[in-house]
């Protein structure tokens, strides 16, 4: 009798420990980063205008979303995307600083750009927003 109370709370432990390892593996979700980014971008960076938006700034900007985005916001043979869609009208009449901001901080799989000059991260944006 001893033997089977000693198996059976050994089994209930060995349930109990797995229902807490299972538990703690599900990623948690955040109520902040499950809403769109561009809404949260902070008022002194929603007033900010976009200092580069010449025809040369476009191209640099071009070249470095082709380098630097594609990849994951570009569609694949496949049709999938890692990343959002940015060839959208939220994206093209979002606030520029917006934009910027969310280029800055960075999001989930996105690497922030902080580490670029600022007029790089300008020229993405003007590319974001005037690509047909």
């Amino acid at each position: 009798m001893r033997r089977i109370c000693l198996i059976t709370m050994a089994v209930l432990l060995a349930a109990a420990l797995f229902a807490l390892h299972a538990a703690a593996a599900e990623p948690k979700k955040d109520a902040k980063k499950d809403k769109p980014l561009l809404p949260q971008a902070p008022e002194k960076y929603v007033k900010l205008p976009n200092p580069a938006t010449d025809a040369e700034a476009y191209k640099i900007g071009e070249r470095i979303y082709v380098t630097k985005c594609a990849r994951c916001h570009e569609a694949d043979d496949d049709g999938d995307r890692r990343g959002p869609d940015l060839n959208t009208a939220e994206v093209k009449t979002a606030a520029p600083g917006a934009l910027y901001w969310v280029l800055e901080k960075g999001s989930g799989d996105m690497p922030s750009f902080a580490k670029y000059p600022d007029k790089y991260r300008w020229q993405i944006v003007t590319y974001l927003q005037q690509r047909k």
